[in-house]
Order: structure tokens, then C-alpha cells, then sequence
């Protein structure tokens, strides 16, 4: 089994989260909230998660994300 697509939509995914990293980062976004363990979150991380799910799920929409 070859994965090459599993493999280009992971890649996909990672750019398109690092470039709302990038961009939460270039407006100086620094703002954290704490997560129900007590640990930060940025918007950042909620931008970046979002994207990856939201493309794995177009991708492969038999499987759980």
C-alpha cells in the first residue's frame, strides 16, 4: 500500500496550518487561554487544528477525525 495520498493531504494540511501560524503571528496575536489542564492554547493552535481536521475530514470522509 503505497499511502501517497495520505502522505500529500498531511502536507497539504501542515502548510496550510503553519500559514495561519504565520499570519496569527505576523498581526502579534499573543493572547493564551488555558485548556481544562491547565496548559496554554493560542488562537494559533485552535486556527491550525481546525484547518488540519477540516482537510483530513474532505479528504477521507469515512474516517474519524
Amino acid at each position: 500500500m503505497s499511502y501517497q495520498q495520505e502522505k500529500q493531504v498531511a502536507i497539504e494540511a501542515a502548510l496550510a496550518a503553519a500559514k495561519i501560524c504565520e499570519q496569527v503571528r505576523s498581526e502579534r496575536v499573543t493572547e493564551a487561554m488555558e485548556k481544562s489542564d491547565k496548559s496554554p492554547v493560542t488562537v494559533a493552535d485552535y486556527g491550525s487544528q481546525a484547518v488540519i481536521c477540516r482537510l483530513l475530514a474532505q479528504a477521507f470522509p469515512n474516517d474519524p477525525v
